[in-house]
């Protein structure tokens, strides 16, 4: 429940030379749902882990493979994503974004009936790894219907109704492999993550943890993703390009969910699903945006959250998208970035860009902090990125108009 900075980032402040160790981080809190506690922290819109929730009249159903062969119809098809360890599911190359043509995406997406999945994992000596995560719906086989409806799920809702979470619009099952993790990513809906079996070890960031967790730009294939998953996976540190990264650690806790414990995240906190040690299940429940909530907090704070700054962020980078395209709004975070524009970009074109930015958000912030924003947006999340923009190849001083007035105050 602590209160943090969304800009806090001082350039004079000493990084660490480590990476984020697991073993280190708080613990996020946990606490039984027959006390009020939990009731403190969701009403506060801060994630809890409530346990002693109990979900499955039949607790001995394990919700596997196994499980899914009995009472689903032999054809039923499941998505499934497959990879080396690294999932980043519902991503892929889109063709229409630039970063597109030079990213490989670790996962691909398979559809597949729970036998041939079966079939799949029992085969020796393979190297990939398989997470199956899909909608629970009609049409899976009336057998795994009538069990679905067995779940207690007038308990979740009532919980869901104290946190002010809107109506949960679908269910997500996602059977876990060891060794596969799901990195860091934040999603714009509140979110209930139900235990079923096995134990589920997360990490959970503060939406703060923006510039210090380098997402991925907004038209990129895996949007809403870090960088640096693996390395938070790895406890390893990614280097000079990413100078903020272990100050994540200051703004994440971690949290073993064991079966019949729920974890209630709120929109736009960031969740990094460690690789389990064994099989594990559980059902997401995503809320649709409680609209009453949100004009509520708009009348009674006038101050902008950390949530907010996300979609601030976002919304900036979407303008600049659908103003000027894609490929364009990189080159000009890029030219941001650096402090230089390649002479093949003509700078009265860039300040006029940069002024558009600034006006929008010298809306909502002063000068100083509005600029701190901005650098904050692009540090480190388009230089990495290998892209197809030959205008920014060059690196030499000749090369390039300084940008003065701009990076006096950049």
């Amino acid at each position: 429940k602590a209160t943090v900075s969304v800009l806090y980032w001082n350039a004079k402040m000493v990084v660490p030379e480590k990476g984020i160790s697991v073993a280190e981080l708080k613990k996020l809190p946990k606490v039984t749902f027959t006390s009020s506690e939990w009731k403190e922290y969701v009403t506060e819109q801060s994630p809890v882990a409530v346990k002693r929730i109990t979900l499955l009249k039949k607790p001995e159903h394990i919700w596997d493979e196994e499980f899914l062969i009995e009472q689903a119809d032999s054809d039923a098809l499941f998505t499934v994503y497959s990879s080396e360890g690294q999932m980043l599911t519902d991503k892929n190359n889109d063709s229409d974004s630039p970063y597109a043509a030079k990213w490989v995406c670790p996962t691909q997406r398979l559809r597949l009936t729970a036998p041939q999945l079966k079939r799949i994992k029992a085969m020796k000596n393979r190297k990939k790894l398989y997470m199956l995560q899909d909608i629970l719906r009609v049409g899976l086989g009336p057998k795994l219907e009538k069990q679905f409806a067995g779940f207690q799920w007038d308990v979740v809702d009532d919980i869901r109704k104290v946190a002010g979470f809107g109506k949960v619009t679908s269910h997500e099952l996602c059977i876990w492999e060891p060794k596969c993790f799901r990195p860091a990513h934040y999603d714009e809906q509140d979110t209930i993550h139900a235990q079923l079996f096995g134990r589920r070890r997360v990490i959970v960031f503060h939406p703060a943890a923006y510039a210090t967790l380098y997402p991925y730009p907004v038209s990129h294939p895996a949007d809403k993703y870090s960088q640096l998953g693996e390395h938070i996976e790895k406890g390893t540190n990614p280097g000079p390009n990413y100078p903020r990264f272990p100050w994540a650690a200051e703004y994440a806790r971690v949290v073993d969910l064991l079966p019949n414990e729920v974890l209630f995240l709120p929109s736009h906190w960031w969740l990094h699903d460690l690789a389990p040690s064994e099989k594990c299940t559980s059902m997401v429940l995503w809320c649709k945006p409680n609209r009453e909530k949100q004009e509520l907090q708009a009348q009674t704070v006038n101050i902008l959250t950390a949530a907010n700054m996300v979609t601030v962020r976002r919304n900036i980078e979407k303008l600049m998208v659908d103003k000027i395209g894609a490929m364009n709004a990189h080159k000009l975070w890029c030219c941001l970035e650096r402090g230089k524009v390649p002479r093949s970009i003509c700078l009265e074109e860039i300040n006029v860009h940069v002024e558009e930015v600034q006006r929008i958000t010298g809306l909502l912030l002063s000068h100083t902090k509005s600029w701190l924003l901005i650098k904050e947006t692009v540090q480190g999340r388009f230089n990495n990125q290998p892209v197809e923009c030959p205008q920014l190849e060059a690196s030499d001083d000749e090369a390039h108009q300084d940008m003065d007035e701009m990076s006096d105050d950049f």
